[in-house]
């Protein structure tokens, strides 16, 4: 048993001062490298900021009116983005002028918002990128009476009261831009009321106003509400080609017979309704995970989603160039979610997804860079040795061609303190032989030092 106990501690006792070399020889070379050393480390700080490897725990979202699309787009990201082990925090404003303004302001929260294709372009804000668009607003002109069979809805609801949403929002810029097509010098309009989705429907179904302008999703809260009243008629936009020929942002949709009520054949035909995609906006600089966190939310809120229009279905996608898409949207429509994402946690998986050029660098010359560095790690080692025996060869030079005794005196102190050196010297593995040939070589070459010195009559000090 003792044998044994013997040969383990004499293998710890090695592993320590292996351990102890290998640190003294790192030292030296972080000695003797400090410059670069320093630089390299800069340069990892200054990566890791570049980098953000550690996404915001949370990230505020302009979700607009409540009951509106946005609002319900807002809540099923924000379920999405949870699932990542990120929250998107809700914020109701009153609608997306509000969100868009807050979204560009520094001094807001708001890092995250909905703009509808129509409203604004980067030329209103180039510090925003486009995550694509992630829904569909439907523009809607809802009334009272008849169907409407002139070509002007306007024109045909001369002298009614129409509301034509909040002033700022959505529903009232994109009113003015379709209005404004239409528009004939001179010609009335009718009594235009501002007021907000939600307080106009209430009025319409109460018969206090005779007409709203609504762009809104078709399965909103506010939408449905109006839908469900059998007095309401849904607008037949008949010149919708020529709207989107005028407008490219804008597409065509159709409401099919019987659609709204199958017991009662609501509407009594085909509906046509024009449509605006619902792009989702950050501000440049959002953290890459949110971005992701947030398309793949989007995603899966769209495969998931019963909505009333097949064109709603094949969301997020890249369409409207009225911002310049973000680097992680241009990933995500060009090759799709990395397959490593649902591996890895989503700050990591983003992070391999920023340097996976580098990494992939690396180890195409990893071979190369482990030599590199293990000739690092011997430089001292190799230098050392060069001194030594650069030393004594010139001693040994001197004490041949020297008569002096003062000179041979001086080789002696000179090899002592040489001695010395060598002793807290440390050497890479394979120098440790050259090590003891150099201690031998300091013996020979004080041997001759003394043996010169005798016969020239001196004694050593």
């Amino acid at each position: 048993m003792a044998p044994i106990l013997d040969t383990i501690r004499d293998k710890l006792n090695n592993t320590r001062r292996d351990l102890e070399h290998e640190v003294q020889g790192w030292m030296r070379i972080i000695r003797h490298k400090r410059v670069p050393l320093l630089l390299a480390l800069i340069g990892l700080v200054i990566l890791a900021v570049a980098l953000r490897p550690i996404p915001p725990r949370a990230t505020t979202i302009a979700s607009g009116q409540a009951g509106s699309a946005y609002d319900r787009l807002s809540r099923g990201l924000a379920a999405g983005v949870a699932e990542q082990g990120l929250e998107l925090t809700l914020v109701p404003t009153s609608g997306q002028v509000e969100g868009f303004e807050k979204l560009g302001d520094d001094r807001s929260d708001i890092a995250v918002s909905f703009m509808t294709a129509g409203t604004f372009t980067s030329k209103d804000d180039p510090s925003l990128e486009s995550l694509g668009s992630v829904g569909l607003a439907t523009i809607m002109l809802v009334h009272r009476g008849d169907a409407l069979v002139h070509g002007d809805p306007c024109a045909a609801l001369e002298g009614k009261t129409i509301a034509i949403g909040q002033e700022g929002s959505v529903t009232n810029r994109l009113f003015r831009v379709v209005e404004g097509l239409n528009r004939q010098a001179g010609r009335p309009r009718g009594d235009w009321v501002q007021l907000p989705n939600a307080e106009a429907a209430t009025k319409l179904i109460a018969g206090e106003i005779d007409a709203m302008f609504l762009v809104d999703a078709f399965e909103s809260e506010t939408t449905q509400k109006l839908l469900a009243d059998p007095g309401l008629r849904l607008h037949d936009f008949t010149l919708a080609d020529a709207y989107t020929k005028k407008l490219p942002f804008l597409q065509k949709v159709i409401v099919p017979k019987g659609s709204i009520d199958l017991d009662r054949i609501r509407p009594d035909r085909d509906i046509t309704l024009l449509a605006a995609p619902i792009n989702l906006l950050v501000e440049k600089g959002t953290h890459p995970a949110m971005q992701w966190a947030l398309l793949i939310a989007a995603r899966e809120a769209a495969f998931n989603d019963d909505s009333f229009f097949v064109e709603c279905r094949d969301f997020p996608r890249h369409g409207d160039n009225s911002f310049p898409s973000s680097s992680v949207a241009r990933r995500f429509y060009s090759s799709g979610v990395p397959g490593y994402f649902d591996a890895l946690p989503l700050w990591l998986a983003t992070l391999l997804d920023q340097v996976w050029v580098y990494l992939a660098a690396f180890f195409l010359f990893v071979n190369p860079l482990l030599k590199k560095l293990k000739s690092v790690r011997s430089f001292n080692s190799e230098t050392h040795l060069d001194y030594f025996y650069t030393s004594l060869r010139d001693f040994d030079l001197r004490v041949k061609g020297t008569k002096d005794p003062e000179e041979l005196r001086d080789i002696l102190t000179r090899a002592d303190k040489l001695e010395s050196l060598l002793d807290a010297t440390w050497f890479d593995d394979k120098d440790t032989r050259s090590s003891f040939a150099i201690e031998s070589a300091i013996k020979t070459v004080r041997r001759r030092a003394e043996e010169r010195l005798a016969a020239l009559g001196g004694r050593p000090t």
